[in-house]
């Protein structure tokens, strides 16, 4: 048995990649969007970001590392 890897950020090869993320949820619907529930470790603390509402999947990436990036700046 097989599976896709969808979420971007754990994806080694995707654009999207980001070091130490670990992904917890991706999904879109009509009512909610696209949204991306994921997290990281960094000194011994774990962080959770919710992008919620997305027009589109590459947004959800993009509002997800603008928060990670600002976090760990």
């Amino acid at each position: 048995k097989s599976f896709s890897l969808t979420n971007g950020l754990i994806k080694k090869t995707g654009a999207n990649y980001y070091e130490g993320a670990v992904g917890l949820k991706t999904g879109t619907t009509n009512r909610a969007g696209a949204c991306l529930v994921s997290g990281v470790e960094r000194a011994r603390q774990f962080y959770i970001v919710a992008s919620l509402g997305n027009a589109t999947s590459a947004e959800r990436y993009t509002n997800t590392l603008i928060i990670f990036r600002s976090i760990f700046k």
